[in-house]
C-alpha cells in the first residue's frame, strides 16, 4: 500500500510538469471581445495616435469685400463665417501657408463662392447616341436636372445716400428751426443745444408723427416751446406735414404764443426745398394775428458737409405793424470720420454712420427800420435711432 501511493504521487507529479511547456510555447487563443495589449514603444501605438486627434474644422469658400472697395477671396472657417457679425475680426486664408486677421470695421460684405462641379467629359459615340430623339417621347417620364440652390449670401450692405453719398445725412430733416415735411422714421430722435443755452429735443413716435420740446436754459426753464408734426409722403420726393407749437414762460405760468403750420417739401434728405405758411398769435409781436411765410433749402455737398438756409417773412394781418425779416444761412458739418481710430469710432454709430452734427453760420433780422446781424449761429445736434430708410 506504501508503494502504491508513492508510485501515484509520482506519476501526477510528471503529469503537471510535462504540461507546463506546453502552455507557455502556446498560450490560449484570444477571444473576440478581448483588447489588443500593445506595450509601450509600439510602432503600432505611435500610428493610431494621430488618427485619433481632432479633425480640423470645414472651411468655406468666402468673398470678402473690404470698406475701400478692395476684394479678397480665400477660405474661412464655418463658424467663423456662420457666427461673424460687424464687430468681429474674421481669420482669412488665402492659402495653406499664407493666413491674415481682418478687423470687423474693415469689412464691408462677405459672400459665400458656390463650389464649381467637376466637368462631364461625354464620348462622341454616346453623345451622338443622346441627341438622337427618342421614338416616342413624353415629356412628363423625362428625368429633369435637379435644380442647384442658390449659394447663401451673408453680407452687410454697405449705405447709400439718395444722393450716392455713402452715409446719410441725419439732420436732413430739419433746417435752423424749421422743420421739414420729410417725417423722421419711428425711434429716431436727436438733442440739439444752440449756444449753450437753448436746448431742444425731437422723438419719433411712429414713421409720421414726432414730438418737439424746446427751452431757453434747463433749469429754471424761461421760454420753453412744446409741439410735434405730422408728415407723410403723397408722391415721390413730394411730402405734406402740419404741426404746431406752444410758447410758454413757466415761470409766471403765462402763454406766450402758439403757431400752427402746414409745409411741402419736394427732394430727399440730401437736398429738398420747403414752402410754408401759417397762422402765430404771439403778445412777443405786439399783434394777435401774423401770418408767417419760410422758404427753405438744403444742399448736400460732400459726405461731410450741406448748405442749410432758412428764411422767414411774417405778416402783420391787421396792418398795424411792417412786415418781420428773419434770414438763417449755415454749413451744416456731419460727424463722419474717415480713420478706424478709436477717437474716430466716438463720432460714429456701430455701423460707420455720423451722430453728431455741427450748423455754423449766420442769422439776420430786419423789420419797423431796424436791422439786426448778422449774427453767429452755433448748434451741436446729437442723433439716436436707426438709420433712415
Amino acid at each position: 500500500m506504501f508503494k502504491l501511493s508513492i508510485l501515484l504521487s509520482l506519476s501526477f507529479s510528471t503529469v503537471s510538469l510535462a504540461d507546463t511547456p506546453a502552455t507557455q510555447e502556446n498560450p490560449a487563443p484570444a477571444t473576440e471581445n478581448s483588447e489588443p495589449t500593445v506595450t509601450e514603444g509600439d510602432p503600432a501605438q505611435e500610428e493610431v495616435a494621430p488618427a485619433q486627434e481632432a479633425v480640423a474644422e470645414l472651411r468655406l469658400a468666402v468673398e470678402v469685400t473690404l470698406s475701400n472697395g478692395i476684394i479678397l477671396t480665400g477660405t474661412a472657417n464655418q463658424t467663423d463665417v456662420i457666427m461673424w457679425v460687424q464687430t468681429d475680426p474674421l481669420t482669412l486664408y488665402m492659402s495653406e501657408d499664407n493666413e491674415i486677421t481682418l478687423e470687423g470695421a474693415q469689412i464691408s460684405s462677405i459672400r459665400l463662392v458656390p463650389a464649381t462641379p467637376d466637368p462631364i467629359v461625354v464620348e462622341q459615340p454616346a453623345l451622338e447616341a443622346a441627341m438622337e430623339p427618342p421614338a416616342e417621347s413624353n415629356p412628363a417620364s423625362m428625368p429633369t436636372a435637379p435644380e442647384q440652390p442658390a449659394a447663401p449670401v451673408l453680407t452687410w450692405e454697405p449705405y447709400t445716400s439718395p444722393s450716392g453719398f455713402s452715409h446719410p445725412n441725419p439732420a436732413g430733416g430739419r433746417y435752423v428751426y424749421a422743420p421739414t415735411a420729410i417725417p423722421m422714421q419711428q425711434g429716431q430722435a436727436y438733442l440739439s443745444q444752440k449756444y449753450g443755452l437753448i436746448s431742444s429735443a425731437a422723438f419719433a413716435i411712429t414713421d409720421n408723427l414726432a414730438l418737439v420740446f424746446g427751452t431757453f436754459i434747463l433749469f429754471p426753464p424761461a421760454l420753453t416751446v412744446f409741439g410735434g408734426k405730422y408728415a407723410f409722403e403723397v408722391s415721390e420726393d413730394v411730402h405734406i406735414g402740419f404741426g404746431g407749437e406752444v410758447f410758454m414762460f413757466p415761470i409766471e405760468g403765462e402763454l406766450l404764443g402758439t403757431i400752427g403750420f402746414t409745409n411741402i417739401t419736394i427732394g430727399d434728405l440730401d437736398n429738398n426745398l420747403t414752402f410754408a405758411v401759417g397762422a402765430l398769435s404771439s403778445e412777443m409781436l405786439d399783434t394777435e394775428l401774423s401770418m408767417p411765410v419760410m422758404v427753405g433749402f438744403q444742399r448736400r455737398i460732400n459726405n461731410k458737409m450741406a448748405l442749410v438756409s432758412e428764411n422767414w417773412l411774417i405778416f402783420d394781418l391787421d396792418g398795424s405793424n411792417s412786415p418781420l425779416l428773419m434770414n438763417a444761412l449755415t454749413m451744416r458739418f456731419l460727424g463722419e470720420r474717415a480713420d478706424e481710430s478709436s477717437y474716430g469710432d466716438r463720432w460714429r454709430t456701430e455701423r460707420g454712420f455720423p451722430k453728431k452734427t455741427w450748423d455754423l453760420g449766420f442769422v439776420m433780422f430786419a423789420g419797423e427800420g431796424e436791422f439786426i446781424g448778422p449774427m453767429p449761429w452755433v448748434d451741436w445736434s446729437f442723433h439716436f435711432g436707426p438709420l433712415s430708410r
